[in-house]
């Protein structure tokens, strides 16, 4: 996996003169691979200062510019924060660097029905907001991310359960699905709650423009994997929140439990092509088995029990 970055006191310092920042009390490396992330404490705020490990200097000015634009739009998300001279990009040792407010709370462990249903909504304000003409009109980890793994020489049950999910996604998928700027990894780990209230969805590194759907299977999916168990107390909350501020189609309706089906394979995907292919982990070779037994247990409900059970 890419490397972290390591700054050094008197580097942090040269990024907060930069930022006029002000003195700082403290700071820390709080996360590391495929970005670096450090924490900053000054006397009057609180910042999160991202190195990019793997992102090119204009992917991070899209990523940024996004986050300005929905700000702007007054979704609740990161701020990024300029420099004196108006940039919002830096670079350290040819990285791309960038600035951002630190968001306080903690990630979503056990949600409310409440705060599912204040998370539709949420997820339905974003889905009100005009995509921008730069957003990459194909899902990142979409259909055709499938090839890497399907066409492997790995020997592992997985793959031909991944070949038939794939052929029956396919082929059921209608062309017809509205379409706009979605979140695309709308997991726990990316939702901020503090004392059990909604704060923001963070960390739109997966962005398109694509299937609405697509986001209230992954939400869905992510909320399920908390429990490991198909509740559909939660994909009713969300649909109840989302439908508060955007009225699904009755063609997306239809969709919904394709979607978190898409979903769930997607990150078994994700999970087996990283720790079984790409970088050899053992430790974690089960973590996509997870995904396996909710996609699993989704197709099993059928279209018919979940809408249902989600729609009555």
């Amino acid at each position: 996996m890419a490397h972290y970055t390591i700054l050094t006191s008197k580097e942090i310092t040269k990024f907060a003169n930069v930022y006029s920042l002000g003195k700082i009390i403290k700071f820390h490396l709080m996360t590391r691979g495929y970005s670096s992330s450090y924490f900053i404490q000054t006397k009057t705020h609180e910042y999160i200062l991202t190195i990019c490990e793997d992102k090119t200097r204009q992917q991070t000015l899209n990523l940024t510019n996004l986050l300005i634009y929905l700000h702007k739009h007054q979704f609740q998300t990161n701020q990024v924060v300029s420099t004196k001279d108006h940039e919002y990009v830096l670079e350290h040792n040819g990285k791309p660097v960038y600035l951002k407010k630190f968001l306080e709370g903690g990630i979503v462990k056990r949600p409310t029905i409440q705060f599912i249903e204040n998370l539709g909504s949420l997820i339905a304000q974003l889905h009100d907001i005009p995509c921008p003409e730069n957003i990459p009109t194909a899902y990142l980890y979409g259909l055709s991310y499938f090839d890497e793994v399907t066409s492997s020489d790995i020997d592992h049950p997985y793959i031909e359960w991944l070949k038939n999910k794939l052929e029956y996604i396919e082929a059921l998928i209608p062309d017809q699905l509205p379409t706009g700027l979605i979140h695309g990894d709308i997991f726990p780990d990316n939702i901020i709650q503090k004392n059990g209230n909604l704060v923001a969805i963070i960390d739109f590194e997966e962005v398109s423009n694509y299937h609405f759907i697509f986001d209230l299977g992954m939400a869905i999916t992510g909320l399920l994997a908390i429990d490991n168990i198909v509740d559909v107390s939660y994909p009713k909350a969300l649909v109840k929140g989302y439908q508060k501020v955007r009225l699904l189609t009755p063609i997306e309706k239809k969709s919904l439990n394709l979607f978190c089906i898409y979903a769930a394979v997607t990150t078994s995907i994700w999970r087996f092509l990283y720790f079984h292919i790409r970088f050899p982990t053992p430790e974690k070779s089960t973590h996509h088995q997870q995904m396996v037994d909710i996609a699993d247990k989704l197709y099993e409900m059928g279209n018919s029990k979940f809408m249902s059970n989600v729609f009555d």
